[in-house]
């Protein structure tokens, strides 16, 4: 039963018709077009079951955040508080008329104050969200596809038809003849846990994403003994819908509502079997010359400028058959190319690691591989580490890390204490040789928080990688969702204002009409159906930023889901603008209808089709000119005022060779705790400045070659070099020395401070009592 009452509900409806209203058609519409422009979404059943069902599915602080406001919503006085410029003041929003709600939509989506702004994105976000992108059950809409004698058998979203998009594709778009298996050994590999259980391996890995499967790779094909343990579900691709709702409610973290704790970054990361490699856009980018460079210089990791890394970075991408060869644009693409080669900007072909770019089904990935065409973790270093002899538990979330001291007072990793499944069936799992933590930059540095690791930089120097979006209608089609997302990239902002390679790279993205509705500019009912209707017809290019900015990550108020904090550092701010402004004079050159950024009010400039760039004294170049001026006055920013999101997590458990400063040292070993490993984006000393995906499968194939080197010369099966050893052993004996000299300046700190504060205190009283004795005569 849902945990909404009625109220609630019919607030949930008002919200649900003022955003997405329904409205005259344009004359001569078609049938599909006039039912789009007529159909209110909040008439639609299905649509309020799916949102209410949403809501619960939240944690409980923001489950209790949105009631609160959908509560206000339904009562004269909350409305007032909250939308004050939206109609009568002892009117409920609920009962309202369209003209009114709307307006009070608009007040809180440009208001001054930043709740009532992030409360506009928070309902923006899952009712818009959900409303372009679910389907209907099974049964209904397929009768009445068969009833206008149709096929049928495909599920259906009442406004799809009217938007032009066809939902996934039909499992014959397949370029596998074997669609539909699922990868070759790993569902074998999967352990079926019915009652409490103890198991005991030489190593476990939590996580299997790019580093956790790269990983397990490396440490199974040396011969140990390998579980892998994922909070996620494994979907063979047979059970895969592809229905955009579906697998972002199934295969992403928070079912794609995850923000940070203002609500102004809104956060995409897998949680599903093979995590983000299972849902990504395909784009397999080496780690820039530049960001390597600094790793080693700035950071003391010499091994990033260095062969060995070469090598992991060679090995990774031959494994997932990474290429820029033969590689077909999408038209959204082909505008990107087209328009910096005009301007002569820095554009490359990306790598990819589809069997086929040219595939329909290619558009569909990030919704999970039906059609066994992207090469991810779980067809590649999974079913390697599976054929090893590799185990497998899924839907298992790990609780903490166990750790005891030996007898010299260190302390190491013995293994993982969890819970599988909705029966929450406990599993301790013992580890021989060692823990490997690969939950993500996310979750790897809350499951450091609950083992009790007291490092100072645990989930801090968060990196986002945040972006915004500049958007273009075109006269020709341009579907979003067709063929391989992201094939090309400008890098002609990249570099940044300073030179210092803190910029912003141009590329396109993987968009459906959920996250276009959700995460677009919503300015009325009207304008936003004008928009969608002609989303076949937009291209869309985001403007991905390397940031100085870092954020944190704590233990949320349920002690398990992370917590984010981030603000956009001003630094990263200007470049974001200076690579907006790059990527709108790219659309401009192709000669496009319209242009618009993503800003709550944002910024529009009609073309009608006329193209900038050629001839530079020409009235389109000084409209766009006036128009990136103008930009000026409504700059990027993290206020939830503007569209800002991130697909990239990287940094919050760092590298380095400070034991002080960061968190893991250069072998991804844990400076607090022996034999606790961490092999995922989080060690990345800074963002990387690309799709982090080739990085993070490089760094875990080159940490866990040389953690089963090391494991196999402790074992006497291989010889390593005594000076290794020793420079090792000395290394993590200075680090805890540097540990526990830092610790004991923190405590002295603590204990200066608290007495400095009784001082304080006491003569506040001294005071007081001195001014409240009576005077004696």
């Amino acid at each position: 039963m849902s945990s909404l009452s009625d109220r609630q509900v019919a607030a949930l409806r008002s919200v649900a018709d003022a955003l997405c209203p329904s409205l005259a058609a344009p004359p001569g519409s078609a049938a599909a077009v006039a039912r789009f422009w007529t159909t209110s979404a909040g008439d639609l059943d299905a649509l309020v079951a799916g949102l209410r069902d949403a809501i619960d599915r939240l944690d409980a602080d923001e489950r209790f955040e949105i009631r609160l406001l959908l509560a206000a919503l339904s009562t004269a006085i909350g409305s007032a508080l909250l939308v004050p410029g939206g109609g009568p003041c002892g009117v409920p929003f609920c009962d309202r008329n369209a003209e009114e709600r709307e307006r009070g939509l608009r007040c809180l989506a440009t208001s001054r104050l930043a709740p009532r702004r992030k409360a506009f994105l928070a309902l923006k976000r899952l009712v818009l969200g959900l409303a372009l992108s679910y389907a209907e059950p099974e049964g209904k809409e397929e009768e009445e596809e068969a009833a206008r004698g149709g096929e049928g058998g495909a599920r259906r979203n009442p406004y799809w038809p009217g938007i032009g998009y066809p939902g996934p594709p039909p499992r014959s778009a397949s370029p596998d003849p074997d669609e539909g298996a699922g990868p070759i050994g790993v569902e074998d590999a999967f352990l079926r846990i019915s009652s409490d259980t103890t198991l005991e391996v030489d190593a476990v890995v939590v996580g299997s994403g790019a580093g956790g499967g790269a990983m397990a790779a490396r440490l199974a094909k040396a011969g140990y003994e390998v579980l892998v343990l994922e909070k996620g579900r494994f979907f063979a691709p047979s059970r895969m819908s592809q229905i955009e709702s579906e697998a972002i409610r199934d295969m992403y973290e928070k079912s794609g509502l995850l923000t940070t704790d203002d609500g102004a970054v809104s956060i995409l990361a897998g949680a599903t079997f093979g995590g983000g490699t299972a849902i990504n856009w395909a784009c397999c980018l080496d780690t820039p010359g530049y960001v390597r460079r600094e790793w080693a210089d700035a950071h003391g990791l010499s091994q990033f400028a260095g062969e060995e890394f070469d090598a992991a970075l060679a090995a990774v991408a031959e494994r997932i058959g990474a290429s820029a060869e033969g590689v077909e644009h999408n038209r959204s693409n082909q505008i990107l190319l087209r328009g910096c080669e005009a301007l002569g900007y820095d554009v490359r072909v990306t790598p990819q690691n589809f069997r086929d770019t040219s595939a329909a089904s290619a558009g569909w990935s990030c919704f999970g591989d039906r059609h066994s065409n992207k090469q991810g973790s779980a067809c590649t270093f999974l079913a390697d580490a599976a054929a090893a002899g590799a185990s497998f538990v899924a839907e298992c979330s790990v609780d903490r890390v166990t750790h005891a001291r030996g007898v010299d007072g260190r302390r190491r990793a013995t293994g993982v204490v969890g819970r599988v499944g909705a029966a929450g069936h406990a599993l301790r799992v013992s580890a021989r040789r060692g823990v490997v933590v690969a939950c993500g930059s996310l979750h790897s540095p809350c499951l450091l928080l609950r083992s009790g690791l007291e490092h100072p930089h645990v989930g801090r120097h968060l990196a986002l990688h945040p972006v915004t979006a500049a958007c273009g209608r075109f006269a020709a089609p341009c579907p979003l969702w067709n063929g391989a997302p992201m094939t090309t990239v400008c890098g002609e902002a990249a570099m940044g204002p300073a030179g210092d390679g803190y910029g912003a790279k141009i590329e396109v993205p993987s968009v459906h009409p959920g996250l276009m509705a959700a995460n677009g500019p919503w300015e009325s009912g009207r304008r936003f159906k004008e928009v969608m209707e002609a989303c076949a017809r937009t291209a869309v290019f985001i403007v991905l930023q390397r940031d100085h900015g870092e954020g944190t990550v704590r233990l949320g108020p349920d002690g398990f889901s992370p917590k984010v904090r981030y603000r956009l550092d001003p630094r990263d701010a200007e470049a974001m603008d200076k690579g907006l402004k790059v990527a709108l004079r790219i659309m401009a050159a192709n000669g496009c209808e319209e242009l618009w950024t993503v800003h709550n009010s944002p910024a529009r400039l009609p073309l009608n089709g006329e193209r900038c760039g050629d001839v530079s004294s020409t009235a389109a170049d000084s409209k766009l000119e006036a128009f990136l001026k103008d930009l000026d006055s409504i700059p990027v920013r993290a206020d939830n005022s503007c569209g800002i999101f991130s697909a990239h997590q990287m940094g919050s458990n760092r590298m380095g060779v400070d034991a002080t400063t960061s968190v893991v040292d250069c072998d991804g070993e844990v400076w607090e705790c022996d034999g606790l490993f961490v092999a995922d984006a989080s060690v990345f000393p800074t963002s990387s400045g690309s799709n982090p995906m080739m990085t993070t499968l490089a760094i875990a194939h080159m940490l866990g070659g040389r953690l089963a080197e090391r494991w196999q010369a402790e074992d006497g099966k291989s010889a390593e070099s005594d000076d290794a050893a020793a420079m090792r052993r000395e290394r993590r004996e200075a680090g805890r020395a540097a540990l526990a000299s830092a610790r004991r300046r923190r405590i002295v700190a603590k204990v200066a401070f608290a007495s400095a504060a009784v001082a304080a205190i006491a003569a506040v009283v001294a005071i007081a009592i001195t001014i409240k004795r009576p005077k004696t005569a």
